[in-house]
């Protein structure tokens, strides 16, 4: 550290003696600086003064070039003495008048005055002021000096034919001036014709008789003496006259009469001051400049002692402190700074590099990790204890050699390469692998990371050495285990495939045999017992159901698909599926879909209907009778693009206990193990539901209080889907003759309505009452009507009114569906109410005038009870896809004799010709022979499998379009995937279901 202070020393004393040397030379500058702006002030000083003198000069010459005219005998008019004078006052700037001053005895005052009047001016008068200041007639005097010529006389008129010997110190001015014989100028006086502060000043100029060439006396020139000329004259107009040309307002100046008494000496200033003694003037002014630049110069002018004083302001020539100056002072400051800048980081780096060798050798000797330092080529300068402990050499046996000796022979070109890639070194480093040799020829995996550094254009690389032979050891094991983790899920997976294929193959041949055995004549016992074989097979592949689900979920097998649906529909579709469970138990059941939730999304409602499912299942089941139900839907939040729904689940049943509430979503977990026993369940349904809700975009939480009852909210995120043209929708059903009865007591809503349905190609009855309804009813064979449309206006009265009439006219009004038309606040109250009567749909009633939305939903609307109308029952669905494939030939390919069996009697009971290959390669050989519409074809056989039959039947193109319909009761996504890939056009699950299988037929064979 002593060295180190040393040099922060040194720093400090060169920035002293850098700053003694700046200072010196500031002051050899402002020197030479303040002497050469002194001497041109005091020029230009000298330079004003000697203009200044000219132009009042030149000014007082303008009266003596009059003296001639008025000393010889000859009488001047007035008007020839303005055509004199006027060019005078044009052309000469600063003259603000010039007049003649006559000497009038008193036994001439009578000519004068009569002269006067002869020349126009008639009334002139000789006139003086009194005390007050005002113009009076003249005192009786022995001698008059009148004004008696004024050029101009506008603006003079007061002082034509005023005595200026009226005034006894004028008059003794004007004696004095006369005996002297000089032209003399008066002290300062206030012109009336300026504006501002401008001062002016008179000059009288003797006129004489002609006085001869001898000694003239004062007497003599008292006698002789007729009159002066006087000139009025404005400081300011002479002054900047002279003043033109040098244009250099940093210099001010200031004209003082010392003749005059004190207060009275201002004659001019270039500074912006009003009128004040001079002294205090001069003392402002003064501060205006630099100190030492200023100049006072005394001058005689006509009998008067003036001061010329010039001051130089501080912008003068930018001030001594001048723009020069400034640079000097700035560079030389700069130029120290940076000197004493460098000096210091230079001192600065250098401790720095010297406490970081000491912390680089003190982390090279502690660090756990070898340090070895080398050139580019790989010579070794530097080997940490580390390094020693790693390799087994000591520092002195390696110092010098080359790095290469630490490393196999394999992997010596490989470092070379590494040493040669500079740049990348410098910038970033890297991090190699290599083969390590130790002193006695061990060999060890080793990791070096390499880093480089630039000194003075030569490279020094740090290599940081690692034995790594521990850590291989675990990577081993690691991917060891990952592969057998890998196995094992495999295993589980294949486990899961198998025993799905083993369970589902009995389940096939127990449904398939109870599904036809129901068929058959049976008495009320036999289809007692074979209904709760059905059932309770069907209840066991739901628990298998659930579980491969769940086995799906954790092997990332499950998806979520993105089609268009009507949400809606999937609530109806859960209310469908609880209502005989809901009925069995008696529990009030309502939906509550919010008129604000979309009514076309895209999405999965199959795993939507699931999740809904799964909760309000759970519900039922663990809620008393006469308990209540509810599901509501609404939108947490909607954007252009997509709409997030939440939807809750509440029940009055025996809720759950607070520290149950997380675990009843982990697997194969319930509240409590009586649970399990007295309702049954595995355990999965809201493991499954939670992991289904966060892949659509959403979460899964539980609200309860034990012996009260629970709420589940979820949300779910969807996308918004385009709305299918309600027109279209419309007549893509045949609308026909279809007649819509319209109950509604309001005259203005039901033209409204008539004129929009009419326009869709409905026949319309109206009718105004419930009672009214009833006789439409009452005296027809037949039902007149295939949609009911309920005004509903009073809500009490015509809700009742509307189940009244439907439960008295349940059977024959069958399925005919009914709108109940209700305003929007009512919505979700009476949608409730009819939750459970089937098929009323209740909808949020149009405006009048009908907006634009408001037509659409009223045509959504409309397309549901069209499909209400053509609805048909599940057994006629089946005869509908039964006539299409009639006669039909099957070839089907199955290697189990039950599931042969059951195949067959329930398609040739359909009427459809079946053929039996029992694996893939009696298949091909039947193809040979025989030609069929489709094949039925299982994947797991004996021989020859189903999807290497299918890909072989797919590489004939005789084969390329024949239908082939996968039957397996292996539902993993990778047993559908590899299905589709091979070929095949479609997949039904087994156990079969006879719709679905059908369905899936008729799709394929045409």
């Amino acid at each position: 550290m002593f060295d180190g202070l040393l040099r922060y020393k040194i720093v400090v004393l060169n920035f002293i003696l850098a700053m003694v040397g700046v200072v010196f030379v500031v002051y050899v500058v402002y020197s030479a600086r303040f002497k050469e702006t002194s001497a041109r002030f005091e020029s230009e000083s000298l330079n004003i003064l000697t203009r200044l003198q000219h132009s009042f000069q030149s000014s007082s010459l303008v009266l003596k070039a009059l003296r001639p005219i008025f000393s010889g005998d000859r009488i001047l008019s007035y008007g020839d003495f303005i055509s004199l004078t006027q060019p005078l006052l044009t052309d000469i700037p600063g003259i603000k008048a010039l007049e003649w001053i006559p000497r009038v005895k008193q036994s001439e005052v009578q000519s004068y005055v009569s002269a006067m009047n002869r020349q126009g001016f008639v009334g002139f008068d000789i006139t003086e002021r009194n005390h007050a200041g005002q113009l009076v007639g003249k005192s009786v005097r022995g001698e008059y000096y009148p004004v008696y010529y004024v050029v101009p006389f506008l603006g003079n008129e007061p002082a034509h034919g005023f005595d200026l010997a009226s005034n006894n110190t004028r008059k003794l001015a004007l004696k004095e001036a006369g005996k002297s014989g000089n032209t003399t100028a008066s002290s300062r006086i206030t012109l009336v014709q300026s504006q501002g502060d401008s001062f002016g000043f008179l000059i009288f100029c003797p006129v004489y008789s002609d006085l001869g060439d001898g000694i003239v006396t004062v007497s003599d020139k008292e006698e002789m003496l007729k009159g002066f000329t006087l000139g009025v004259f404005d400081f300011k107009l002479i002054i900047e006259r002279a003043m033109a040309g040098l244009n250099n307002p940093n210099v001010l100046i200031q004209l003082v009469d010392l003749s005059a008494e004190a207060g009275s000496q201002l004659l001019y200033t270039s500074a912006n001051i009003s009128n004040q003694d001079h002294d205090d003037y001069f003392f402002s002014f003064f501060n205006d400049g630099v100190e030492g630049f200023t100049n006072n110069q005394d001058f005689s002018f006509l009998g008067r002692q003036w001061r010329l004083k010039t001051v130089a302001t501080s912008d003068y020539n930018g001030g001594v402190f001048s723009e020069l100056l400034g640079v000097v002072c700035f560079s030389a400051l700069s130029f120290v700074l940076l000197i004493t800048f460098l000096t210091y980081r230079g001192v600065r780096a250098e401790i720095k590099r010297h406490e970081l060798f000491l912390r680089s050798a003190s982390i090279i000797n502690t660090v756990n990790d070898g340090v070895i330092l080398t050139d580019q080529t790989g010579l070794i300068s530097e080997f940490s204890p580390a390094a020693e402990s790693i390799f087994g050499y000591l520092k002195s046996d390696v110092i010098g050699k080359n790095f290469m000796m630490l490393i196999t022979k394999e992997f010596s070109g490989i470092c070379f390469s590494i040493l040669k890639s500079v740049n990348a070194l410098l910038t970033q480093g890297g991090r190699y692998e290599f083969i390590g040799l130790k002193k006695n020829g061990e060999c060890f995996p080793m990791e070096c990371s390499v880093k480089g550094v630039s000194m003075g254009g030569a490279y020094q690389f740090t290599h940081v050495v690692r034995d790594i032979t521990d850590r291989k050891a675990v990577e081993k094991a690691t991917i060891a285990a990952k592969e057998s983790a890998d196995a094992a899920n495999q295993a589980k997976s294949d486990f899961l495939a198998n025993m799905s294929h083993e369970i589902r193959t009995p389940m096939t041949a127990i449904i398939g045999m109870a599904h036809l055995a129901l068929e058959t004549d049976l008495s009320l016992k036999q289809q007692h017992y074979l209904d709760v074989i059905q059932r309770s097979s069907m209840g066991l592949l739901g628990i298998i159901n659930e579980i491969l689900d769940f086995s799906k979920i954790e092997a990332n097998q499950l998806s979520i698909e993105k089609v268009t649906f009507v949400p809606e529909k999937v609530l109806e579709n859960v209310a469908d599926l609880m209502r005989e469970a809901v009925t069995q138990k008696e529990v009030s059941f309502d939906i509550d879909l919010s008129p604000e939730v979309p009514q076309n999304l895209l999405g999965d409602p199959l795993r939507l209907s699931q999740v809904l499912i799964n909760l309000t299942n759970n519900a039922v089941k663990f809620t008393d009778a006469f308990g209540k139900i509810r599901v509501s839907v609404d939108v947490q939040e909607d954007t252009a693009d997509a709409v997030v729904l939440c939807f809750s689940i509440s029940d009055s049943g025996m809720g759950i206990a607070p520290e149950y509430q997380k675990q009843i979503f982990e697997p194969f977990v319930q509240s409590d193990t009586s649970i399990t026993r007295q309702y049954g369940g595995t355990g999965l349904g809201l493991a499954i539901s939670l992991r289904l809700v966060e892949m659509m975009g959403g979460s899964l939480e539980v609200e309860s209080v034990l012996g009260e009852g629970s709420t589940f909210h979820f949300t779910a995120r969807f996308e918004k889907a385009e709305l299918i043209e309600a027109r279209q929708q419309l007549s893509s059903l045949n609308t026909g003759v279809l007649t819509v009865l319209l109950i509604t007591e309001n005259i203005e809503f039901q033209k409204s309505l008539v004129l929009r349905l009419n326009n869709l190609g409905f026949k319309i009855d109206c009718v105004r009452s419930k009672s009214q309804a009833s006789n439409k009813l009452e005296l027809l064979d037949t039902v007149p009507f295939n949609i009911v449309l309920w005004d509903i206006e009073k809500l009490d009265r015509d809700t009742s009114a509307l189940s009244s009439w439907r439960e008295m006219n349940r059977y024959r009004l069958g399925a005919i569906p009914i709108l109940a038309m209700v305003e929007s606040d009512n919505y979700g109250r009476v949608r409730g109410l009819f939750s459970q009567v089937d098929p009323v749909k209740v909808m949020i009633k149009p405006s009048y005038s009908m907006t634009v939305q408001e037509d659409s939903y009223l045509r959504e609307t409309l397309h549901w009870a069209l499909e209400q109308v053509s609805f048909d029952l599940p057994g006629e669905k089946i005869k509908d896809d039964v006539n299409v494939l009639s006669g039909a030939q099957l070839l089907l390919v199955e290697d189990n004799d039950i599931n042969q069996e059951i195949m067959i009697a329930i398609l040739e009971d359909k009427v459809l010709s079946i053929d039996v290959a029992g694996n893939g390669q009696e298949a091909l050989d039947l193809l040979e022979e025989k030609s069929f519409d489709g094949i039925l074809m299982d994947c797991q056989m004996p021989v020859m499998d189903g999807y290497e039959a299918t890909q072989k039947i797919r590489a004939k193109k005789e084969f390329k379009d024949l239908p082939i319909i996968a039957l397996t009761a292996n539902v993993m996504l990778v047993d559908r995937e590899k299905a589709l890939s091979v070929g095949m056009n479609d997949l039904v699950e087994k156990p079969v279901e006879v719709e679905k299988l059908l369905h899936t037929l008729c799709k394929w064979i045409v």
